[in-house]
């Protein structure tokens, strides 16, 4: 559930850091439906927007090289 803001606590990430939204159970439960009807989409709730990172065609080609060695997808952000 820490995809919908349940955990209080700070993550960090490329440049910085977020903290997911707490949600109460019905707003919770609205995302849900909201995901239910958007097969195949994921909604996470944030309480500030991150901001894209401006990379520079280095550091996208590095980012990109590391998602193919992790086999992960990384999002850069400030």
């Amino acid at each position: 559930m820490l995809k919908y803001g349940f955990s209080p606590q700070r993550k960090w990430g490329l440049g910085g850091m977020y903290r997911l939204a707490k949600l109460t159970a019905s707003q919770l439960n609205d995302i849900r439906k909201l995901e239910a009807k958007w097969k195949g989409v994921v909604v996470l709730a944030y309480e500030k927007v991150p901001e894209p990172a401006a990379l520079s065609e280095e550091q996208l080609r590095r980012l990109q090289a590391l998602e193919k060695e992790l086999g992960v997808v990384l999002i850069a952000y400030k």
